[in-house]
């Protein structure tokens, strides 16, 4: 069964595979409703989504559209089909030569409309895999949070939250930040995360407190992957790559608002690297 590992130096929590799948779901939802795929299939929407998305990918999509002649059972097929592809595969956009990725546009919505508790879920099921941490001063924020969910029932019980708050309010027990990772994918401290020059011999060489401050500096120069206090904040946190959301790419000043978010974004790149 997969897990999502919250971890200090010496102890880890497990969070449920299940419940990260649940995350998604409530990560994914203000950015499917966004895409207004629910309701009755528009012509002309459907063709602004489909000119977005390079003539490679989705074209079976494209072939149902120019199938549909127009008629509502043939643009409810091309709109199911869509949101399958949002939902299960993704697919690149491309806006005025900036390529964004839908996934990350979907979840975006989630940061931008969400509560803390969606906002939440979103960078959790985002950033799990590739190490989503929690600083040390952030730690009773994001406790707080879970307890949150957990009592609303947005969050569901018997998941392991109780061992993941526990960890998390634990700071003099167990200092330092808390770094998830996904049972099936990379472990927590890697080579790469680490940023390592080296073999894997050489990496495995390394003791233990040395690897796990390696991986802990290779975090601190990925700042997207923290969560804290303003994580639905673009201008002091980060969203899911460029802050673009359906709501952008549907309304008519379309390109203007992705040339706006990329060029913020670069800027922002921009700045990371120079701290490096």
């Amino acid at each position: 069964m997969s897990r999502v590992y919250w971890a200090t130096r010496d102890v880890a929590a497990e969070l449920r595979g299940t419940e990260r799948h649940w995350l998604r779901w409530l990560a994914m939802s203000p950015g499917m409703h966004a895409w207004n795929l629910d309701l009755m299939p528009h012509e002309e929407q459907l063709n602004k989504i489909i000119s977005m998305v390079p003539g490679y990918e989705l074209n079976y999509v494209r072939d149902a559209l120019d199938r549909s002649g127009g008629r509502w059972h043939g643009l409810r097929e091309v709109a199911d089909m869509l949101r399958t592809a949002l939902q299960v595969e993704g697919f690149t956009l491309e806006i005025d030569d900036v390529q964004l990725n839908s996934m990350n546009v979907t979840l975006n919505t989630a940061l931008v409309l969400g509560s803390d508790v969606i906002a939440l879920a979103a960078k959790i099921h985002g950033y799990c895999e590739g190490h989503a941490y929690v600083a040390y001063e952030d730690r009773e924020w994001v406790a707080s949070v879970v307890n949150r969910g957990l009592r609303d029932g947005v969050y569901r019980v018997d998941m392991g939250w109780d061992d993941v708050v526990a960890l998390l309010l634990d700071v003099e027990g167990h200092p330092g930040p808390v770094v998830t990772s996904f049972s099936i994918t990379d472990d927590f401290p890697n080579a790469t995360i680490a940023d390592f020059d080296g073999t894997q011999d050489e990496w495995y060489a390394l003791e233990d407190d040395e690897r796990w401050a390696a991986g802990v500096a290779g975090l601190t120069r990925s700042p997207w992957l923290r969560i804290g206090p303003n994580s639905r904040d673009w201008a002091t946190e980060w969203s899911f790559d460029e802050l673009v959301t359906p709501y952008d790419l549907l309304a008519p000043d379309c390109e203007a608002r992705v040339r706006e978010a990329h060029a913020r974004y670069v800027q922002r790149l921009k700045e990371v690297n120079k701290s490096k």
